[in-house]
């Protein structure tokens, strides 16, 4: 069951990463609270099918009232402040910047795995665990600086972003920088608990990762629903611009999958073996952010050594 608790975390982290390339373009035009509304609100009915050509809705029986709350917790915990602030950091930053930084929720989910849950952590997973640490943090250190951008084109309503110098670093500016840090670090503690609450729920669900999702994601908009009464609220997402809305909705349907293979994932596999593999996402961000994002982030040519570190770390791991 490890082994295919790596695959689902493999698949959850190519999703999330799909996920963060099309936030970044979404919060170009749009803020944080469409992306969030949109990405709930849109991903529960969809998730509500998937549960049903599943067969998983039919087994709401075999989870507890207890893991329906650790569920719930979770599910309005991550998808609401964790995604808000997950938003805010990546329009402040960037996904390649924001990535180092949202990363840290991986130390919060591994020390408390091993407080929390009595997960054993051997000297080789130690090992293994860091080097996925260390892999996506090798695009981004040690930075040359370059010329500054030359902007071609600028940005107008649902227009597409600036045309840059290639290889150009685009830096924020400083008070971009504060937003970005201050939410980042919010966010990288959210993200850090909620999948020990997932796992806390679905740990003898017997792989019921689908039925989790939906428990969490139901949670978050039950939530939401009754703010939809709120003249400001409607009128916010009445303005959504309509290229941002686009890139939200594809961030809804990559979220939705990445979700629903974390909670597969921590359905039949320990916290301390999913999250590692998945910290290894930023291998995937670069060349989608390179392929979507080219003109707006900014890049680091160690895209090789990142990957064989980070796959070496993830089979010392698992093996």
């Amino acid at each position: 069951m490890i082994g295919l608790g790596v695959l689902y975390a493999v698949l959850s982290t190519f999703s999330f990463s799909i996920n963060q390339v099309s936030v970044r373009r979404g919060m170009l035009a749009g803020s944080a609270i469409q992306g969030v509304y949109v990405s709930v609100l849109a991903g529960t009915p969809i998730l509500l099918l998937i549960a049903l050509a599943t067969t998983q809705l039919f087994r709401v029986a075999d989870l507890s009232g207890t893991s329906y709350a650790w569920l719930a917790g979770a599910g309005v915990a991550h998808f609401l402040f964790g995604r808000y602030t997950n938003y805010r950091t990546v329009g402040a930053l960037g996904a390649i910047r924001a990535r180092p930084i949202i990363q840290m929720s991986f130390l919060v989910s591994i020390g408390f795995a091993a407080l929390w849950l009595n997960e054993e952590i051997t000297t080789p997973m130690w090992f293994g665990i860091g080097l996925v640490a260390v892999g996506p943090m090798v695009l981004y250190r040690g930075r040359r600086r370059s010329a500054p951008a030359v902007t071609v084109s600028a940005p107008g309503q649902g227009s597409p972003p600036p045309v840059v110098q290639a290889g150009s670093l685009i830096a924020p500016p400083p008070a971009k920088v504060i937003e970005g840090y201050f939410f980042g670090s919010l966010n990288a503690v959210v993200f850090g608990l909620t999948p020990l609450m997932v796992r806390q729920g679905l740990v003898d669900s017997d792989g019921l990762g689908v039925l989790g999702a939906l428990v969490a994601y139901s949670a978050a908009a039950a939530v939401l629903l009754p703010t939809l009464a709120i003249p400001a609220v409607r009128q916010a997402l009445a303005g959504i611009d309509r290229s941002s809305g686009r890139w939200f909705m594809s961030a809804t349907m990559a979220v939705l999958m990445a979700q629903m293979f974390h909670f597969l994932a921590l359905s039949v596999a320990p916290v301390s073996v999913v999250m590692p593999v998945q910290r290894a996402g930023s291998v995937f961000l670069l060349p989608m952010s390179f392929l979507i994002n080219r003109q707006t982030e900014s890049f680091e040519p160690r895209v090789l050594i990142a990957i064989a570190i980070s796959i070496t770390g993830s089979l010392i791991i698992v093996l």
